[in-house]
């Protein structure tokens, strides 16, 4: 029974074990989480800034089309009017691409802290074994994943349900024939904004479950039997029969 018990893996896994781990590159880590908190952010940021971006561009389309019916043009000239509308529009553009690598970046962080690792660049030629992959088809992860997958249709698929119904249990078939189509057009896309945001808050909860998940499967592999616990502090204190 002594003997089993220290070759059993019932010990959670030492700070030691999880720097060498981490110095692998192997941490936990959700890609949904960062997907997620982008789209998220994303449609928040588009709702804040969405005003300003469609007058800028706007007003550069006007001024670039009014231009080019007071100008004869030349094949330099329309490079640089080219050249030109690219840079305003990289500049309008600029606080949504800006905003996603930040908020990619902040998640990153939360999950994992800073971590560069050259040696996760090399290649690794186990994972191009076969019979390992099709172990791993079969194995609890790729279970729970796809359990994570059906979920998420799931949850997609009745926040949508939900949310339309509500919306359209509120109009009137009568007043739709009254309304212009730009009418129409604005209340799509309001319809369509508050679908976005409900999916992608429910899409973030369900990414933080998948977190805690690979969390807790992360220090569930890198348990450790007693006898290496045991072995680990002789190596770190010394032997003390040498001493």
């Amino acid at each position: 029974m002594a003997f089993s018990s220290d070759t059993e893996k019932t010990e959670q896994p030492t700070g030691k074990r999880l720097g060498d781990a981490r110095s692998k590159g192997n941490v936990a880590f959700s890609p949904d989480l960062n997907i997620a908190a982008s789209l998220l952010f994303g449609f928040v940021l588009l709702s804040a800034l969405g005003a300003n971006i469609y007058n800028s561009m706007y007003k550069t389309m006007k001024s670039s089309l009014g231009n080019m019916l007071c100008k004869d043009y030349t094949p330099d000239s329309i490079l640089d009017l080219m050249a030109s509308q690219i840079y305003e529009l990289m500049k309008i553009l600029s606080p949504i691409f800006g905003g996603f690598v930040l908020i990619g970046l902040a998640t990153s962080y939360l999950q994992i802290g800073f971590m560069f690792n050259f040696g996760m660049l090399k290649p690794n030629i186990s994972k191009l074994n076969i019979i390992s992959g099709i172990k791993n088809l079969f194995s609890t992860k790729s279970l729970v994943k796809l359990v994570f997958s059906v979920l998420k249709l799931i949850v997609v698929g009745g926040v949508s349900f939900f949310y339309i119904k509500k919306e359209f249990s509120t109009v009137n078939v009568t007043d739709i024939i009254d309304i212009s189509i730009i009418e129409i057009f604005g209340v799509s896309v309001k319809l369509m904004y508050g679908l976005a945001l409900r999916v992608s808050m429910a899409l973030l909860i369900l990414a933080v479950l998948d977190l805690l998940y690979q969390k807790w499967q992360f220090k569930h592999n890198l348990r450790m039997t007693k006898g290496e616990i045991k072995e680990e502090r002789k190596q770190q204190d010394g032997d003390p029969l040498i001493k």
